[in-house]
């Protein structure tokens, strides 16, 4: 329900104001006088509602339509250039007058606004501008700290991505104000020598969960498990970092950088579970059979000459191993016995009784072309989809 001094508004900018009707000197001056009232009388439709009995939902459902009111004919009235010197001035009064209920519904009664809303072009530029100020000190701090330059873009990534855009919500612009105001302190009081694992530390506090930064954690992790050789001690590692992470999980009421996308206390834990359940297996699979001293006869069983049967070419089973090989689901071990085992053990249309030759396998593994790589996209995209459609 639109509220009359929020009507009367709209039938000043999008009607009277709109170059294309010609407002007369008269018209101008009324508006200029009566603008002042409807400031006033926007206030007290606010302090109205803050004070009535109404349930708190039905205050903050129409102070979010005033909001929403309030931002839209900022828009409109942004639009409006090369006016006459006497509609700049009510362009401005207007402006004024709208901008002041706009922000006293966000910053004097915050519970009630809606932070998930675009914010209007005009309070964007000036917070892009706010940002873009900060952006050249964190830059300079960057740089000054010899930050490695893949952290530099992750640390830099949140406030470039708005930049350039026309608007953006004010929660993600809150979100990146405070972001930026912390950063410049963290980079102001760290050494050269820890300013990597300090910038690591706040990023994750912060919640700032791109995909980027929980990938570069990612990659942070797995380095440094790759630098232990016993696979028992990996998992000993592994243990001791899951158990590190549950104890330093950030509070959950603070804001996430992506809203709506996943935590990266939750993106990191389930990582780490699933790296804990592959590392068990793989130690269960390298522990020693035991042979039994009296194994029973064994029955004779007929020799089955069985190979694994592909739909896919040659050239394509070969592209599809080197995939498994090059993403650590294979363990390739001694890579020319990995290829006549394949060769050996594998069967594609068109493969004739003898098998695959291995020389032939490998130069298929070594050479893809792009018409082998789409076969096995489409392929694994199938794949994809059946694993979507059962979870």
């Amino acid at each position: 329900m639109k509220t009359h001094t929020t009507s009367t508004l709209k039938t000043l900018i999008v009607e009277k104001m709109n170059p294309n009707y010609k407002m007369t000197v008269q018209e101008i001056e009324t508006w200029t006088k009566v603008l002042p009232d409807i400031k006033k009388e926007l206030e007290e439709q606010i302090n109205f509602f803050i004070q009535s009995i109404f349930h708190k939902s039905l205050v903050k459902k129409q102070l979010q339509q005033m909001q929403t009111e309030c931002t839209y004919l900022l828009n409109a009235i942004d639009k409006y250039t090369d006016l006459s010197d006497e509609m700049l001035a009510l362009k401005i009064l207007a402006i004024h007058c709208v901008e002041y209920t706009l922000l006293t519904i966000i910053n004097d009664y915050g519970p009630y606004a809606d932070l998930s809303l675009r914010m209007n072009q005009i309070h964007f530029r000036l917070r892009i501008d706010i940002i873009k100020a900060d952006l050249i000190k964190i830059k300079e701090k960057l740089k000054e700290q010899a930050v490695e330059p893949e952290l530099q873009v992750i640390v830099l990534q949140g406030a470039q991505e708005l930049i350039g855009k026309k608007t953006g919500t004010y929660e993600r612009l809150n979100y990146l104000g405070d972001l930026q105001l912390n950063l410049l302190i963290v980079l102001s009081h760290t050494s050269a020598t820890n300013v990597r694992e300090s910038l690591r530390s706040f990023l994750y506090q912060v919640h700032y969960n791109t995909e980027q930064f929980i990938e570069f954690l990612k990659k942070e992790y797995r380095a440094d498990m790759g630098r232990i050789k016993d696979l028992h001690d990996q998992l000993s590692f592994l243990v001791r970092v899951h158990g590190h992470l549950r104890k330093v999980q950030p509070t959950p009421k603070k804001p996430k950088y992506l809203r709506q996308d996943t935590a990266i206390y939750d993106r990191l834990i389930a990582f780490f579970d699933t790296e804990i359940v592959c590392l068990k297996i793989a130690i269960k699979k390298a522990m020693p059979i035991v042979v039994p001293i009296a194994a029973p006869i064994p029955v004779p069983q007929a020799l089955v000459d069985y190979k694994l049967r592909f739909n896919f070419s040659v050239d394509c089973l070969a592209y599809l191993i080197k995939l498994m090989v090059n993403a650590n689901i294979i363990e390739p071990g001694i890579k020319a016995e990995l290829l006549r085992y394949v060769a050996a053990n594998f069967q594609t249309p068109g493969t004739k009784v003898g098998g695959m030759s291995p020389g032939s396998f490998l130069t298929k593994y070594k050479n893809v072309t792009q018409s082998t790589s789409v076969t096995v996209k489409a392929g694994l995209m199938a794949m994809l989809k059946l694993v979507d459609k059962e979870f």
